[in-house]
Parts: C-alpha cells; structure tokens; sequence
C-alpha cells in the first residue's frame, strides 16, 4: 500500500501569548522569557529542560482561559489543553475521570484543567501571585477542586477574544506538555521528538518533514516506505493541532 504524509505547514504550532505564566522550580514566569535550559513543571510532576522556544505572529482568534484561583492564560485556538469534562454538574469524585487534550476553541466553560496533585501547595504560591482572588490560592483551591488519585482538577471559564500579536511555545525534553498557571497545555515539537528521523524543527517555530515536497499553499508532501510508516504514524498521533496526516495515494483516503 503506497502512502504519503501531508503535513498542513500554515496551521502547525499552537502557542500561548507573551504573559502566560510557566511553571518551574523558580516559581512561574512569563513564557516570553523562558530560556533554553529552563526547567519547568510537567504533567507527570517533574520538572524537565526546556529544548527550544518559539515565537510568531499571530492575527485573529484567540481564546482567554481564567481559572478563578488561579488567574487567566491566552491561548490560540488550535493548541490543546488537558482537561476533564464532567457529564453533569452534579458529578462528583466517585464518577470516573477521563482526561483528554482538547483545542482551546473545543473547551466549554466548566471544563476541569488539570495541575499535579504533588505539587499543589507549590502551585498555590504560583496563584498567589497571578490571581486577583481575596484570601490563600490554597484554600481557594480546596474549597473548588475536585481530585483524582495523581491530579488536582479545577474549573475554567473561557471566552474568545480577537489578537494581534507576537504568540510563545516550547519544546520541552522528555514530555509532551509543560504547565502553566491556568493547567497543563502540549508540548511543541512533539513529531521531532518521537521521529527525529523524519521531522525537525524550523527556526520560525514549526516543524518541517524531512525531505519533503513544499507545494504553492505551503503544505509539504512526502511519499514514505513501509519501514518509515510507524515512526511517521506516531508522529501524525503526537500532533497537538492534527496538522499531520497519512494518506493512501491510490484512494486520497486519510489514515489518521
């Protein structure tokens, strides 16, 4: 079966804008002056290096996620956030949770973000110093969180806004995702990461496939062998936007 990757190049990258507080053993600063080198707080609870930094131009919608003891972060509408949507507002911890990425424009006020649990009073001293809330971040947090075995959960609201703008994103080692002030959001990078030998990362921010085809609408094109699909699959299954894609040359039709 011949197969070919489609990568849709104009719509890589997902990015925050340049006051979105990061997470890392310093507290939390801006992402706009985050640093290679840099740890910061993941979603498995550790702080892992930052490999890389991103930044570019951004014009149109962009969508403010606040979560009320913890201040707001702005993020583009294709970048993916981990959330868990509970069926009902009555549900509470013994109803089973399912965590899933989901684009910023998907996400429905009342969505739970999620931080890790071992690091909760950590991350209050974070929303302390991002928040507008009256009293302790910590309290605020235990009085409206919900918890998992591993994870603290806490509601947002969101709103779409319009934006102008310069827009960040990293790449961090060892992980899909970094967190912020206002939950945990993917990782840039994540199709170099697990198929260095078919992607790498382009200094304006976005991926490029390797030995590619670049047609006149920007997307790439490549055709790939048997021995390359797997790598390629996991990189397609990485993707926090879904901006890469296989596809069987003889129908047009996409495997993922």
């Amino acid at each position: 079966m011949a197969i070919k990757i489609e990568h849709d190049r104009p719509n890589c990258i997902g990015c925050l804008s340049p006051e979105t507080l990061i997470v890392g053993p310093f507290g939390a600063k801006p992402i706009s002056e985050i640093k290679v080198g840099d740890l910061v707080l993941t979603s498995g609870g550790t702080f892992q290096p930052v490999t890389g930094v991103m930044a570019h131009q951004h014009e149109g919608k962009i969508y403010q996620l606040t979560v009320p003891s913890m201040g707001s972060i702005f993020i583009t509408e294709e970048h993916e956030v981990l959330i868990v949507r509970r069926k009902t507002a009555r549900e509470n911890n013994a109803a089973p949770f399912h965590f899933e990425w989901v684009p910023a424009a998907q996400l429905q006020s009342g969505d739970y973000v999620t931080y890790p649990k071992a690091n909760a009073p950590f991350l209050a001293n974070v929303g302390n110093a991002s928040n507008s809330s009256k009293g302790p971040t910590l309290s605020l947090m235990k009085e409206k969180s919900i918890e998992s075995q591993e994870r603290v959960l806490l509601p947002i609201e969101i709103v779409e806004k319009s934006y102008s703008g310069t827009v960040h994103n990293l790449e961090i080692a060892n992980n899909p995702d970094y967190c912020t002030s206002a939950g945990i959001v993917h990782n840039c990078a994540a199709c170099a990461g697990v198929a260095p030998d078919h992607w790498e990362m382009n200094a304006d921010g976005k991926s490029d496939v390797i030995g590619c085809t670049k047609r006149d609408d920007e997307w790439e094109e490549k055709d790939i062998t048997d021995a390359e699909y797997d790598a390629n699959l996991q990189a397609a299954q990485s993707c926090p936007v879904n901006v890469i894609h296989l596809v069987k040359k003889e129908t047009g039709e996409r495997i993922i």
